[in-house]
């Protein structure tokens, strides 16, 4: 599949380099996860990966092991457990080791 360049790419590249974790925000099928692939150096699909849950009950550190830039991405948002790999992991938002980039498809219920 060809990837077409946005113009919010530039954007991406100026928060990313002053933050440690950047939300990509957009309606469904836009192009947010192909965009913050563009910048990823690992991805973590929350949604298709049968180890993630184990990994929250044993250490949810584990699931931000990776290359930085970090995508981690999940079709269909769900609080609190997403929530819990970022914020329950003790990660701030500037990392010594890295930037976490992550994308979500929506917010859900």
């Amino acid at each position: 599949m060809k990837y077409y360049t946005r113009v919010v790419e530039e954007e991406i590249k100026q928060k990313l380099q002053a933050s440690g974790a950047l939300l990509i925000k957009g309606p469904k099928s836009c192009g947010k996860t192909e965009t913050a692939k563009q910048f990823a150096e690992s991805i973590l699909q929350v949604d298709r990966d049968e180890q993630v849950p184990i990994a929250m009950s044993i250490d949810p550190k584990i699931l931000l092991e990776g290359k930085t830039p970090r995508l981690i991405d999940e079709k269909k948002f769900r609080k609190p457990a997403s929530l819990n790999i970022i914020t329950g992991t003790g990660m701030s938002f500037t990392r010594p080791d890295g930037i976490n980039v992550l994308s979500l498809a929506s917010l859900g219920k």
